[in-house]
């Protein structure tokens, strides 16, 4: 099959026009109606452009003995990504087979200034950890599991972009440096074919030192290619960095989504929330194809990023309204419900020399702690112990040489249920009130302030030690430093005295 046949095959199957192939190319379509009609053939670098475009092998295209050209597809995903691994593979063993000590040593150079940037890449992955850990403080309980999850999420992330980064970066090094050079050099081959008899010997001593000036100032330009293209790759590491909150909200919007479709089912609906969730998580993808684009150097859809963006927008407003019209059919109210009721325990102790109930540790803002003076008890202690028993069971108990209130027991689920139960009434309770306690602790005078003692005592002797731990610790380092500077004295005296000695010397010669 002729190229010209073979070109205008290629082009229907594309389902491209010709005017659409020559803007491709950068031609006139009359250019490549002459090609298929075979009046003219296109110049070397209109041929590698069309190869690029149609995803075929220049000898497919050029030699008039292949009637079949084989174009890549999609068709077959796994087969296709099974190849493109062995090929990668198979390059990078060229790379290494090729290298010999001293390119190896640079290739050495080279990644290790890619691990100083992946390794400065992690601060701010870091800090986004311990400021999502420090928020998560005020969550309770749920402060483990959340610090857990998002402290996964960020160790994953950033390993699979520190291995991006080093493989692109290798990639742009060495292997699309390899490709580069193949492909140089086919081009040259084809181009000598085409133009061995036109030229004259002086044209080709020409046309060499040509060559030779280009790879001289090739090589001169390495080094700042190499600086531009990591600080390129820098940049890539911190767009990427900064898509990494839109990430973690999006698993957390898809999330949301999950919970309200199941709301649904439960007869629980609010359109303006489904609308508004996913208006959010189109502005996350949105956000992070963006960012993906720019990390990979594709081209954006400057008309489809912003049609999406105005139309995402336009539904997030109409949904919040929406949502906010829905929220006013609730009442919320700052109580329990009326099911809630309080139980209560009591505990006895005989007063012991280190007795305290801790009431720092365990005794947070949910606590109430009271302390009631009855001297009949002589030294006995009783502690009664409130709280709302539907979900949750607290006990006091005791670790020599204090009693602390811990939680033994705890349901959730039937909270969640009561949840549903009340927005299907349209009513929202404040339920962190569940978790109120009260203590009161009967005792007498003395015990009582026995006991506040025995607990000032028990956190002072805390601090204390701390205290002379971080001040031992002070002695030591400020001991090896004026060591070290008593070391740097006494050599200088040495020198000193060794001055003198020779003055002495040469004034009794004189």
């Amino acid at each position: 099959m002729k190229f010209s046949e073979k070109l205008q095959t290629l082009r229907k199957e594309k389902k491209m026009s010709q005017e659409d192939l020559a803007q491709e190319l950068d031609v006139s379509r009359q250019s490549v109606s002459k090609w298929e009609s075979g009046t003219t053939y296109p110049e070397m670098d209109k041929l590698l452009a069309l190869c690029k475009i149609f995803n075929c092998s220049l000898e497919d295209l050029t030699n008039d003995n292949i009637s079949k050209i084989n174009v890549e597809t999609d068709e077959k995903i796994l087969p296709n990504l099974v190849n493109n691994v062995k090929t990668e593979v198979k390059k990078i063993y060229q790379v290494f087979a090729k290298m010999d000590f001293k390119d190896f040593i640079k290739f050495l150079i080279y990644m290790g200034f890619i691990l100083i940037i992946i390794s400065l890449l992690f601060i701010p992955f870091d800090g986004f950890r311990n400021l999502m850990n420090n928020i998560y403080r005020n969550f309770g309980a749920a402060y483990g599991l959340l610090s857990s999850i998002t402290n996964l999420i960020v160790c994953v992330i950033y390993f699979f972009i520190a291995v991006v980064v080093l493989y692109y970066a290798f990639k742009l090094k060495y292997l699309d440096n390899e490709n580069n050079i193949v492909k140089e050099e086919r081009e040259n081959s084809l181009k000598a074919s085409f133009q061995e008899e036109k030229m004259s010997t002086e044209e080709k001593t020409l046309e060499k030192e040509k060559n030779n000036l280009t790879i001289i100032k090739t090589n001169n330009r390495s080094i700042l290619d190499i600086m531009v293209n990591a600080i390129i790759i820098f940049i890539k590491g911190i767009v990427a960095f900064c898509s990494l909150p839109f990430i973690f909200t999006l698993i957390c919007l898809s999330g949301s989504l999950m919970l309200v479709i199941f709301l649904i089912f439960k007869g629980i609906v609010s359109v303006g929330l489904i609308v508004c969730i996913i208006s959010l998580i189109l502005l996350n993808i949105l956000l992070l194809y963006l960012a993906y684009y720019f990390i990979v150097s594709k081209k954006i859809k400057i008309k489809f990023v912003f049609i999406t963006f105005i139309v995402s927008l336009i539904i997030l407003g109409g949904s919040c309204g929406i949502m906010i019209g829905e929220l006013s059919k609730y009442e919320i109210l700052d109580e329990l419900p009326e099911t809630a009721i309080m139980t209560s325990k009591s505990y006895e102790y005989n007063m012991q020399e280190d007795f305290f109930l801790d009431t720092r540790m365990y005794g947070h803002y949910y606590s109430n702690i009271q302390y009631k003076v009855d001297n009949t008890l002589g030294n006995k202690v009783l502690i009664d112990l409130e709280y709302y028993d539907k979900y949750v069971n607290y006990e006091i108990k005791e670790n020599k040489p204090y009693l602390y209130m811990a939680l033994v027991d705890s349901n959730y689920t039937k909270l969640f249920n009561e949840v549903l139960i009340n927005l299907e009434k349209k009513k929202i309770y404040n339920y962190d009130k569940y978790n109120k306690q009260n203590i009161t602790i009967t005792a007498s005078e003395e015990n009582i302030l026995k006991m506040k003692e025995n607990e000032k005592h028990y956190y002072d002797k805390i601090h204390q030690e701390d205290y002379y731990n971080m001040r031992e610790e002070l002695q030591e380092e400020y001991r090896e430093k004026y060591q070290m500077k008593l070391e740097e004295y006494q050599e200088q005296i040495e020198n000193l005295e060794e001055e003198i000695n020779i003055l002495k010397e040469q004034a009794l010669k004189e």
